[in-house]
């Protein structure tokens, strides 16, 4: 999936009407020891597949945005911790495909001062936790875990 520019001008994901703005980061692909995908506003994976030996941290000054599709599913699997920050909202629906999307080794922690939403299935070699400003929650998970949470602003 590459970048394509709608008729209105707006550069969105191909295949798809989500849109992408300047300060935006989308990753198709990623393979290596230890990575952070950073972004100054939206960090937007759709059917991405990132691995790491090593930690990996997802992190936007915005929304991270993670969606999958009954075909290729989005996968962040790190061998040590994985860590997700949005500053204002984590969005994720990622139960279209069977395979676990979200995988740790060690420690994996979902970081928000705004809305922590999903739809996905957990697998944690550590600690599985959900930090907000509001609210704390932190759960020792070695399973999968389905969640929804909303978090009043």
């Amino acid at each position: 999936m590459g970048l394509a520019v709608n008729p209105e001008g707006q550069v969105t994901l191909a295949d798809s009407e989500t849109l992408i703005a300047p300060g935006d980061v989308t990753v198709r692909e990623l393979s290596t020891q230890s990575a952070i995908l950073s972004a100054e506003r939206n960090l937007t994976l759709v059917e991405s597949q990132l691995s790491t030996t090593g930690n990996l941290q997802l992190l936007a000054k915005d929304t991270v945005r993670i969606r999958d599709s009954e075909t290729k599913p989005f996968l962040a699997q790190a061998g040590e911790d994985l860590y997700i920050q949005g500053d204002r909202n984590i969005d994720i629906f990622a139960l279209n495909h069977p395979e676990t999307p979200f995988q740790s080794g060690g420690d994996l922690t979902l970081v928000s001062d705004g809305d922590i939403s999903g739809d996905a299935h957990f697998a944690s070699g550590g600690n599985f936790s959900l930090l907000a400003k509001i609210k704390t929650f932190a759960v020792r998970a070695q399973f999968s875990l389905t969640w929804v949470l909303l978090l009043p602003n």
